[in-house]
């Protein structure tokens, strides 16, 4: 009865038996700890390949009667090559929480062997490494759930925290839950109530608001390594999906400057830890509940190149013959969680065919359809967007019908759940036009040129909360052959494409942009002069707006047949108003609508505009033509009050075709 009084009172905020007066979990109640070493806490294969035991120093209050406490693990810094449990700001900080009653750890994690540059993201070893010492951090997190009564942890209240290396890594324990990976206590949750940094960031495309982990920022303003403004969009990041974040800067103070830190540490980093973890009323094993319906939901994860046949990025350093199908796994590209994906988002890009040709992507595993992502001309590079669902083996499909053509991919992102925003479709809205001054200059990109669009405040879009944009971009009258390349304002030009062109020729293509947290996309060419025009018809966001589901691509519209429309080429001026809403796989209650858009062998240099039926045509365009040849290109168009899109030709007569591989409702 005593023993159970003394529990009781102790988690009211009275001190246990052994302990000194103040208020549990905020002051330092027991003069001494105990510190169990060389604890193993899983294992896993490094980057040597040979099998690592994972091991932790625990700390524990000694004369504590409580039995369920909250439990936070420290996790050393070092550039993910160096470093140890033993780190001094680690253990000083392992031993004040725990003389405030928290059970802590201060962990090892495999490190890279390979001489890397720990921070740079480009290096595929060094993305090796954090997803490493993220997936042993995330074991360890599960090792102190799964012995909780050995260790007299309370299972619900955990949080992470760590220095430099080990504070990116406490991030991304806290802010990449679909990736776990497999160091130790399967079965149990890797979920926390909360992180704690000190001069570390995290990609903001990681956090979502399913994360439910709230976040405490140490940052000195004199930092080299991680500069405060990354750390500082980072804790925007985390706010803007609606959880708590506190940054606190530090004028003048570099890399974990633990002298500084320590001091705010002790007083607002105990009590955030107090309010977030040691007293919250939730379990922080448990995250929300699926989103109902279809997998719903886009992630934004790149753009990264993942195959290139040029160089064997991703496959055989070898291009698509004539009538030949290539596997792509999708399995390690980066951002892709191991579960819950239904499609991947991708540019793809065929590279000089030797011939006439068309692409076609689809789940591997399904027949081929009878339908195409992309049609280039012998010895041209055109690029196309595609949503593509995977297989049921993770891989997707690429067929190449005539000659042979090398083939890049660009992955952007993916459509799953969980993830983090959902799509609101608005009227299809132009942002930029150079040609006459719209969003900008009045003057076009020239060499290496560099221009900001804006999207958040614009097109019915809101200046909050907005993490993508679909847009569509068109190169107009380009001087040179030249890319474009569009990704979000502020963070580091990708080493990919979004649309190619050739000189004199106008090329739309459709791009999925996250312009978080600033509201603006940035776009770059890269040769020669070209107009540059943007045209949005959606954004994603949260709260929930519509969710997405995928199909195999299935035909909608073929004017060469009758398929959706009368038989006959669409003229100048022509319209085609095609239903959509309960049409093949579509739902009748679709909110939008994803199609590749191809007009086959135009009679003249013209102009295809897709809208949402029954509404006024908007001036903007969605596919641009040259005379004779085949061109296609992917959009989202909302759907019209009456359930259909309309297609406008503006010059010539052309064919139309529209194959839709997913909806939004």
């Amino acid at each position: 009865m005593a023993i159970g009084l003394l529990a009781s009172l102790a988690v009211l905020g009275l001190p246990g038996a052994a302990g000194a007066a103040g208020t549990r979990y905020l002051d330092p109640i027991f003069p001494t700890v105990t510190k169990t070493t060389d604890v193993v806490y899983g294992s896993a294969v490094n980057d040597q390949g040979q099998l690592q035991d994972l091991r932790l120093d625990l700390f524990r209050p000694d004369g504590d009667v409580v039995t369920d406490r909250p439990a936070i693990v420290f996790i050393h810094g070092g550039g993910f090559v160096s470093g140890t449990k033993d780190n001094a700001a680690m253990v000083d900080l392992a031993n004040e929480f725990a003389k405030r009653g928290y059970v802590t750890a201060s962990i090892d994690y495999r490190l890279s062997t390979e001489g890397v540059d720990g921070f740079d993201p480009t290096d595929p070893r060094v993305a090796r490494a954090h997803r490493n010492a993220q997936h042993d951090a995330q074991a360890a997190v599960r090792f102190l759930r799964a012995n909780a009564a050995t260790y007299g942890v309370d299972p619900r209240h955990v949080a992470v925290a760590g220095g430099s290396a080990g504070a990116a890594t406490s991030m991304f324990v806290g802010y990449d839950n679909e990736d776990v990976g497999d160091s130790g206590s399967p079965g149990e949750s890797s979920r926390v109530c909360a992180a704690m940094s000190l001069s570390g960031a995290v990609g903001a495309e990681l956090v979502d608001p399913t994360d439910l982990t709230d976040a405490i920022w140490y940052q000195g303003t004199a930092d080299k390594t991680v500069p405060w403004l990354l750390a500082q969009r980072s804790s925007d990041a985390v706010a803007a999906a609606g959880m708590t974040s506190e940054m606190h800067l530090f004028d003048g103070a570099g890399h974990v400057d633990y002298r500084v830190f320590k001091p705010s540490i002790l007083t607002d980093g105990v009590r955030f830890f107090y309010d977030h973890v040691a007293t919250t009323s939730r379990d922080c094993r448990v995250g929300p509940p699926a989103p109902p319906g279809g997998f719903g939901s886009f992630q934004p994860a790149g753009p990264h190149r993942i195959v290139d046949t040029r160089d064997g990025t991703g496959g055989p350093a070898a291009p698509l013959g004539p009538g030949e199908t290539r596997a792509l796994s999708v399995d390690g590209w980066p951002g892709l969680p191991p579960n819950g994906v239904k499609a991947v988002a991708v540019n793809v890009t065929a590279v000089s065919p030797s011939a006439d040709t068309h692409l076609t992507l689809w789940p591997h595993g399904a027949a081929m359809p009878t339908t195409s992502t992309t049609n280039p001309a012998a010895g041209e590079t055109v690029a196309t967007m595609a949503v593509v669902p995977i297989g049921a083996d993770g891989k997707v499909d690429v067929y190449n019908n005539s000659g042979s053509t090398h083939l890049l991919v660009d992955f952007l992102g993916w459509f799953g759940t969980p993830a983090g925003t959902t799509f609101v479709p608005v009227t299809p809205t132009r942002l930029l036009d150079t040609r006459n001054g719209t969003g900008g200059p009045a003057i076009p990109l020239g060499p290496g040129e560099t221009r900001l669009v804006q999207a958040a405040g614009l097109a019915g879009i809101p200046t909050a909360g907005v993490g993508s944009v679909a847009l569509n971009v068109t190169a107009v009258d380009p001087t040179e052959a030249s890319h474009l390349t569009v990704w979000t304002a502020l963070g580091a030009q990708p080493g990919s494409s979004n649309l190619n062109v050739a000189p004199g020729r106008t090329v739309a293509n459709q791009v999925l942009v996250s312009v978080f947290p600033t509201g603006f996309a940035a776009i770059r060419n890269n040769s020669g002069t070209t107009h540059v025009v943007v045209d949005v018809t959606g954004y994603y966001a949260t709260p929930a707006g519509a969710r997405f589901d995928a199909t195999t691509p299935t035909r909608l519209l073929d004017t060469r047949d009758g398929t959706g429309a009368p038989v006959g080429r669409i003229g100048p001026g022509g319209t085609v108003d095609l239903a959509v809403a309960g049409v093949g796989p579509v739902p009748s209650d679709a909110a939008a609508v994803d199609v590749t858009v191809t007009a086959v062998v135009p009679s003249a240099t013209s102009h295809v505009t897709v809208w949402p039926g029954g509404t006024p045509q908007p001036l903007v365009s969605t596919l641009n033509t040259t005379a004779g040849r085949t061109v296609a290109n992917h959009a989202t168009i909302p759907v019209g009050p009456d359930g259909s899109i309309s297609l406008y030709n503006n010059s010539g007569d052309t064919d139309l075709l529209v194959d839709v591989d997913g909806w939004f409702t």
